[in-house]
């Protein structure tokens, strides 16, 4: 029995094999399992698919004629941060421990060995599925109950809360703003206020506006893209970043909806900016996010370093590994901390910084 997509239709796979008769037999074990498959024989035809298509997960031989199927999953990895909770099975003739730790650190979820069982290979990939289902759901409704939770603030029944919730954000080192559909400002905390005031070219009054051309143009685009998508779905996040003023770094700017518009009134928030400014942070130590998510000492490190805004060859550079071994850590990052994104996971860090007081 296949296992559905998230939106409720068949799961497609990707499936990559140079033999054709065993390419032919997966495809066929498959769809009479009731996926939807798409066959390539090479490593580049299977690129090539992935511009247009995006499947559910990907099945793939390692040793193939030209680009093996580590150098798929590298790039991969690296290139399609959207197929980043897309399981990657890896197909071989000898699943050695080398093979399975190259083959771990880069990315892969699971090996099946040649000559394949059938029944086995239809059972792990229904298992992979599942678990993506599992994390991709739950972690939608925390995230639908949050944004739900703050786009009805200014509901007459809970202005007490929002006071006590107002004041709680004032304790957060991320800036918060929210907008109404007119990007008048519905809520600033404290933070927004001191991280605009010595920024420059920002103002946060009635409106929230910036004087910077360039800048403006680039946040009116990212302000309407998530006011239009927030009607379909509150996956959205969009990021501006504001240039840097007497000597002092970057400020990051990520734009996200707080609930389908559709059904909100004019007055009420929107959209929800968050404003992330490196010279405010602090983060909670390494030791302590190993402890809330249970990850590696090494993990929380990444971690630490993706919400300080670093890329991940700076990191890579950083902890003297590798790229791909830093897309590994990211990938596990996003199942324990039940995140979908790089975007997703920042922000869940920012949330959790505080002043220095």
């Amino acid at each position: 029995m296949s296992i559905m997509a998230v939106d409720g239709s068949k799961s497609l796979i990707l499936c990559i094999e140079d033999e054709a008769d065993l390419r032919e037999d997966l495809v066929d074990e498959l769809l009479e399992a009731g996926y939807k498959v798409i066959a390539a024989s090479t490593a580049l035809q299977a690129l090539e698919y992935l511009q247009t298509q995006h499947p559910n997960l990907i099945l793939c031989d390692i040793t193939m004629p030209g680009m093996d199927g580590y150098t798929l999953l590298d790039i991969v990895r690296e290139t399609r941060p959207d197929l980043a909770d897309t399981p990657f099975v890896f197909l071989t003739a000898q699943a050695s421990p080398e093979q399975v730790v190259r083959g771990k650190l880069a990315g892969a979820d699971d090996y099946l060995v040649k000559p394949v069982d059938f029944d086995l290979m239809l059972a792990t990939i229904a298992s992979r599925l599942q678990q993506v289902a599992r994390i991709q759901q739950r972690f939608t409704q925390q995230t639908l109950q949050l944004q739900r939770t703050l786009a009805g603030v200014h509901e007459q029944q809970i202005l007490d809360r929002f006071q006590q919730i107002a004041q709680a954000f004032d304790y957060v080192s991320t800036g918060i703003v929210l907008l109404d559909s007119q990007s008048r400002v519905q809520f600033a905390n404290r933070a927004a206020g001191d991280i605009l005031a010595t920024q420059g070219g920002v103002q946060l009054g009635d409106s929230f506006s910036l004087e910077h051309g360039r800048v403006a143009a680039e946040f009116r685009q990212a302000f309407d893209t998530v006011l239009v998508a927030g009607v379909k779905t509150d996956d959205v996040v969009e990021c501006v970043t504001l240039p840097s003023h007497e000597g002092r770094e970057y400020v990051l700017l990520m734009v996200c909806p707080l609930a389908c518009t559709h059904s909100l009134n004019p007055s009420d928030p929107a959209v929800m900016v968050m404003i992330c400014d490196p010279a405010r942070r602090s983060l909670l130590p390494a030791h302590v996010l190993a402890g809330l998510f249970q990850l590696t000492p090494t993990e929380a490190q990444v971690a630490c370093a993706f919400a300080e805004g670093k890329r991940s060859e700076q990191i890579a550079e950083q902890f003297g590994i590798s790229v791909t071994t830093v897309a590994f850590h990211k990938r596990n990052l996003f199942q324990k901390t039940r995140t979908n994104r790089q975007a997703d996971l920042i922000a869940l860090l920012l949330t959790l910084s505080v002043f220095d007081v």
